[in-house]
């Protein structure tokens, strides 16, 4: 309930994906609920969503707009925000980008959390270096349950307090990026 963090709602099941194959009003009824069970723990409105597995139906975007929802972060084209169309209203496409998430770096690439902190860092330096007109977004996907860990969380602390020192950076949530991104203007 902190209102600093953010949540995207995100399906009914982590492996229930939305494809062609499921039915519109399905699709409409797994999107209202999550919304609805979200926001009634939260006593807050969920403004993001990420389909699971980041997948998508013909009708994903335009339900998604007609439930209210701002932003999707199923998108990981470029490092800046964009607007998509869907049923006539505007949704940020927020970047969420897979292979900065901690999960897919340490365990499924099987790297370390000193070898993700580095190449996070490097990351944030050479977007910096760019100094393109708009700000560039280096998301990271976190999950509290797995960073977290005793022999992890140490080496997490210091790259953000490394990335916190880089000049031009500033730390947002994904409803914070969906605000301040000028596609929502």
């Amino acid at each position: 309930r902190n209102p600093r963090h953010c949540v995207v709602a995100g399906g009914e099941h982590a492996v229930r994906m939305h494809t062609r194959d499921m039915e519109r009003e399905v699709e409409r009824q797994i999107i209202a609920g999550c919304l609805r069970d979200l926001e009634a723990r939260l006593e807050r409105k969920v403004q993001g969503w990420r389909s699971p597995y980041c997948s998508q139906s013909p009708a994903t975007m335009e339900l998604l707009a007609e439930a209210g929802v701002r932003y999707v972060g199923d998108f990981a084209k470029d490092d800046h925000p964009f607007e998509i169309r869907a049923a006539g209203m505007p949704l940020i496409a927020v970047p969420m980008n897979h292979f900065y998430s901690d999960l897919h770096f340490i365990h499924a690439c099987r790297q370390s959390v000193d070898e993700y902190a580095r190449t996070t860092i490097a990351a944030a330096e050479c977007l910096a270096a760019e100094q393109q007109q708009a700000p560039a977004v280096l998301s990271l996907v976190v999950h509290p349950w797995f960073m977290g860990a005793t022999h992890r969380v140490s080496a997490f602390a210091e790259m953000l307090t490394a990335l916190q020192a880089l000049p031009g950076v500033r730390f947002m949530n994904s409803d914070q990026i969906c605000a301040n991104s000028s596609a929502s203007a």
